[in-house]
């Protein structure tokens, strides 16, 4: 799976940076997808391609720092309606579903089995079949303080896509929880065909409803206790233990301080007008600010996906 080189993890501190402070620093905007650990996922010819993509997300999810929960999520280009069951490789072969010189495609290596694109310099066929492809990973992230679940990790992969301009049209989500009201109709405005997702049914009736009108496919695909014992085989053995030590820290310290999980933004900006207003060697008392009430994250997120920290 090939990725930039260059940005950091939403809890990378930057050089010089503690990582008691990188929290800090780092919450307050999205986290760079590009540096996701993808923990040594690779494709299995053994399996669907709608389990390979969602073993995927279980994956990303292990990235998540949020209390609440732990979301991942993978848009995928290349999976028609109604085929996510077959392999790869037998998508691969359909030259109807081509997905060759897709913009905004991050194509992971291709399954066993799978014909490969012409090498440069090589004659290629008109239009050469590929594998279905990833577009972008996400996880859910915060906005408005450390550690909560302000933004869902569908949104975050749509915003993204707006972000670069990639086309959402088509695509396929695999999410570690099915989409919550809000999040499914974003989905459904951007255009996605297809929802996979470990629950038996959508949020609501409501959002089922529509699906079935707009013909956007809704698979429920269960875990099973083989896959989740391979995924936490590879994300042991994939795991950044010390990045996990010391937001292991970090929370003991957020917890001591009250702040776990709490809102911050406002907070932080309350402080930071009293300490401007302040007379320069003026002693002035430390004002509250902004209170945070406790359980701001929102429930939906609790209990999903794989967690990694």
């Amino acid at each position: 799976f090939t990725r930039p080189q260059e940005g950091r993890s939403m809890d990378e501190p930057s050089d010089g940076a503690s990582t008691a402070g990188a929290a800090h620093q780092t919450w307050e905007r999205p986290p760079d997808l590009s540096a996701l650990n993808l923990y040594g996922w690779s494709w299995s010819s053994e399996r669907s391609v709608d389990a390979n993509l969602l073993d995927l997300a279980y994956l990303v999810a292990r990235n998540s720092t949020c209390k609440d929960g732990h979301m991942g999520c993978v848009l995928a280009r290349g999976v028609p309606n109604g085929r996510g069951g077959e392999t790869a490789a037998a998508l691969a072969r359909d030259p109807v579903n081509s997905v060759a010189g897709a913009a905004g495609t991050v194509c992971p290596p291709c399954p066993p089995g799978a014909p490969q694109a012409a090498a440069d310099g090589a004659e290629a066929s008109p239009a050469p079949p590929l594998c279905p492809s990833v577009v972008l990973c996400a996880t859910n992230a915060p906005l408005f303080g450390a550690h909560r679940s302000d933004c869902h990790a569908e949104a975050l992969a749509v915003s993204e896509c707006a972000r670069r301009g990639i086309g959402t049209a088509g695509l396929s989500i695999y999410v570690t929880r099915t989409p919550c009201g809000p999040c499914y109709k974003l989905l459904a405005a951007a255009g996605v065909a297809r929802i996979v997702a470990p629950n038996e049914r959508m949020a609501s009736a409501d959002c089922a409803a529509s699906a079935a009108r707009l013909g956007i496919e809704y698979i429920w695909l269960p875990d099973s206790p083989q896959r989740a014992a391979e995924r936490e085989a590879l994300g042991s053995a994939n795991e950044d233990y010390e990045r996990v030590r010391a937001l292991r820290e970090e929370r003991k310290r957020l917890r001591k301080e009250r702040s776990y999980g709490r809102k911050s933004c406002a907070r932080t900006a309350a402080s930071e007008e009293a300490a401007a207003a302040q007379p320069e060697g003026g002693g002035g008392g430390s004002g509250g600010g902004v209170g945070a009430a406790a359980g701001e994250g929102r429930g939906g997120e609790s209990g999903c996906g794989a967690v990694g920290v």
